[in-house]
């Protein structure tokens, strides 16, 4: 069974990885560009997946009517393309191979079930739905990434289909830093590109540990490398330029958080005075598409952005469950330790908060005019307006679990890196001649790190969890490393170098893969092994709405893959008098 589950695992990861690189091959058309480079070939295939499944869901649901001949034809195209260039076989094994050991029999991660796959269930069976984040707030939440994996659904892999995407940019990314690691002679790429290998190595060595979080930081690092390249050229690649412009659209469209990468594109803009082309046009197009997708699911252009929100006959009350006003300040704190803190637990302090808050008149007047399902929402979005004062949420934050993740995960891999190299500098000092000034770095790289610094202050005092930050976190902690080895002449770790410390990184992926394949296999029956990467069926209970439409709600678990409409905020829908209905041309409305 298991040689079955590898086999498979093997095939499937092939096909989507030809899937993409079959749509890479349309767009190179469009382009007029001829690449070989399999990283910059599954970013070309990505916006390609991205543009027809956003358009796509405008008017129609990503049913398999739709997907099976688009995936049969662009795989096809991609296996084409090996056959042509059977020169990147050796690699396609590799990535292949690698991407099925890190699937097979792996626990998803904790979004998946919750909101990832009930998402990718919705935008299958229905076209883009008016105020969807009324059903659900996470459904807003959505990733571009979700929306690329309900594209590639297909009758041979069934809900495997949705698994496969972001392993693979995994992979392939952590590829293309090593290729960049080995042949860059910039200290500073050599060393933001170990660190993120050896992180990755180490925590993102399986599909559970993914998710949309570290294949977004993942890319994201390698933006930050080709600006370092970009920055430092003389006259910009107009074919480096696109691919480095895809990518940031890429990781802010896969992450909200992240939207401040565009400050990248931007000085080169300005500095190098790069020209707009019609390549640019396809990126503007997806942009397009992103809003307007936002606005119709949620009424705001990002949500939940409360100022980048606009009237509609679905947005709703500041009050009510699930508003953007509500869910923005919910989910900073949600991020700062509160379900870790004293504030959550000690139910005095939050009854003494709530007696001295409604004393004011002015409080107490707005609480009494609210209806009773926002009163709730009311003291519950000022209690955590007082939690997110500094002095309150800090001192909780250094007690809890995402501090010390920051502290075990980041900070003692950069400490190690640079501990290594200060040994190089003492023990061999008659090879290393430094530089008339020690201030090189900061002063030819200077607007990089004060991107890092910005994102990383911005990062610690709005979402300090690593999942919203890593990229430039990693980057960060760095810095005191960059700023050094840039004041030397020599090129610190030498492709010999770099290979023994990513060895042991790769034997402790490896390991770790192999005993969670053999706890998971040695614990699970043959009757349970329906996906590569096992799905729960949970049990729920059916709600009938106006107009027949059938609310499910999970009982002590996620929506998972629960036929569709399905939340966990059933009650919340309930009372808030929400409903589903259908308006013009077979849309759906909930509001």
């Amino acid at each position: 069974m298991l040689i079955f589950l590898f086999s498979k695992s093997i095939l499937f990861s092939f096909f989507i990885l030809c899937n993409v690189l079959g749509h890479s091959l349309l767009l190179n058309k469009i382009l007029k560009s001829n690449e070989d480079n399999i990283f910059f070939n599954f970013i070309i295939g990505t916006l390609s997946l991205i543009f027809f499944s956003y358009l796509i869901n405008f008017f129609l649901p990503l049913n398999q009517i739709i997907t099976n001949p688009f995936f049969l034809i662009f795989t096809l195209i991609g296996i084409f393309f090996f056959i042509k260039n059977l020169n990147n076989l050796k690699s396609v094994l590799i990535i292949v191979f690698a991407v099925s050991f890190m699937t097979i029999l792996s626990k998803s991660y904790n979004d998946y079930e919750l909101y990832h796959l009930p998402y990718m269930e919705i935008i299958r069976e229905f076209k883009i739905i008016f105020g969807l984040s009324n059903l659900d707030f996470r459904y807003a939440h959505s990733s571009v990434f979700q929306n690329i994996s309900a594209f590639q659904y297909n009758f041979l892999m069934n809900k495997d289909s949705y698994i496969f995407y972001t392993p693979l940019l995994t992979v392939v990314s952590l590829k293309y830093i090593y290729e960049r690691i080995i042949n860059s002679n910039l200290n500073s790429i050599k060393i933001i590109g170990l660190i993120a290998l050896i992180f990755f190595l180490i925590h993102g060595n399986r599909y559970g540990a993914l998710g949309n979080d570290l294949p977004t930081h993942l890319i994201a690092i390698i933006s930050l490398i080709l600006f370092l390249e970009l920055n430092k050229s003389s006259k910009i690649n107009e074919k480096i330029n696109f691919i480095f412009l895809s990518i940031i659209l890429i990781v802010i469209l896969a992450k909200f958080s992240m939207m401040l990468f565009f400050l990248l594109p931007l000085y080169l803009f300005i500095k190098k005075k790069i020209k707009f082309n019609y390549k640019i046009l396809i990126l503007a197009f997806i942009c397009f598409f992103f809003i307007t997708k936002n606005y119709i699911n949620s009424s705001c252009l990002i949500y939940p952005i409360p100022k980048l929100c606009l009237s509609s006959n679905w947005s709703i009350e500041k009050y009510s469950y699930g508003s953007p006003e509500t869910i923005s300040l919910e989910s900073s704190v949600m991020v700062k330790a509160y379900m870790e803190s004293k504030f959550l637990f000690q139910t005095q302090i939050r009854n003494n908060f709530f007696e001295e808050f409604l004393k004011s008149k002015k409080n107490y007047n707005e609480y009494n005019t609210l209806k009773e399902i926002e009163k709730e929402e009311y003291l519950k979005y000022h209690y955590y307006t007082h939690y997110s004062q500094f002095n309150n949420w800090f001192p909780e934050y250094l007690k809890g679990n995402d501090f010390f993740k920051l502290l075990n995960n980041v900070i003692l891999l950069n400490l190690l890196i640079y501990l290594i190299t200060l040994t190089f500098i003492k023990l061999y000092p008659e090879k290393i001649k430094k530089k008339p000034k020690d201030s090189y770095f900061i002063k030819n790289y200077f607007y990089f790190t004060f991107f890092v610094i910005l994102n990383f202050i911005l990062w610690l005092l709005i979402f300090p969890q690593l999942r919203y930050g890593l990229s430039y976190v990693l980057v960060f902690f760095s810095l005191p490393l960059l700023i050094r080895i840039e004041s030397y002449e020599i090129i610190f770790y030498q492709k010999k170098i770099i290979n023994l410390l990513l060895l042991f990184a790769l034997i402790f992926a490896i390991y770790s893969n192999s005993k969670r394949i053999y706890d998971s296999y040695k614990n699970i029956s043959y009757a349970e092994i329906n996906n590569i990467v096992p799905i729960s069926s949970p049990k729920y209970q059916e709600i009938i709405l106006e107009n027949s439409f059938i609310l499910r709600q999970p009982i002590n678990g996620t929506c998972s893959d629960i036929e569709q409409f399905c939340t966990v905020f059933t009650d919340r829908f309930i009372k808030s008098n929400r409903n589903i209905s259908k308006i013009a041309f077979d849309y759906l409305l909930i509001n």
